[in-house]
């Protein structure tokens, strides 16, 4: 079967924790909805929110399932869609299919192309869980980039333990030099 049926189930809503993690963007993508799902939801000025489905998708991670969908207001939020859509590798393709200055990343043509090819991507995110138990996306980016994160992350710790070797090494020679000449 296609399903796999578990012994052991936490339900409801499932927040990633802190961390790394591999997202994949879901079908769905639309305006968020209002009060009790009715109507579509606006804010105080009139503009709407976009919402893309979003989970974390690594069977190796614990918050596997986790919901990470994306809040994305059409009256600010074209930098964080145009930032999402680069992460993927997406945003080159959408820059040379809707060329010009004066093209958002909003308007209905672009917004059908990203429904349609949004889905199914993925990108690297790094959360942070705030105080009332909400994952805050930190860092994003592509899976190419968070190899070099990681090269880097690794180097910084090994140059840490060789300093800290070497500086506690320091101490042990610093310190039966003088204990030989007590004795």
């Amino acid at each position: 079967m296609k399903e796999e049926g578990k012994e052991y189930v936490v339900t409801g809503f499932k927040v990633p924790g802190d961390g790394w993690h591999v997202v994949e963007f879901q079908e769905g993508i639309g305006f968020l909805p209002g009060k009790g799902g009715e109507g579509i939801y606006q804010n105080e000025r009139g503009f709407r929110t976009y919402k893309l489905p979003a989970i974390v998708k690594d069977d190796t991670d614990p918050d596997d399932g986790a919901d990470i969908s994306q809040l994305v207001g059409v009256e600010k939020g074209g930098t964080w869609l145009a930032n999402i859509l680069a992460c993927v590798g997406l945003w080159e393709a959408v820059k040379n299919r809707f060329p010009g200055p004066n093209v958002s990343v909003f308007d209905t043509q672009v917004m059908d192309g990203i429904k349609t090819k949004l889905p199914g991507q993925t990108c690297m995110m790094k959360t942070e869980l705030d105080k009332d138990n909400r994952a805050r996306v930190k860092v994003m980016c592509s899976l190419s980039k968070y190899k070099g994160i990681l090269r880097e992350e690794k180097e910084k710790e090994a140059t840490k333990k060789k300093g800290g070797k070497k500086v506690i090494e320091e101490q042990r020679e610093e310190a039966s030099s003088k204990g030989i000449d007590e004795w």
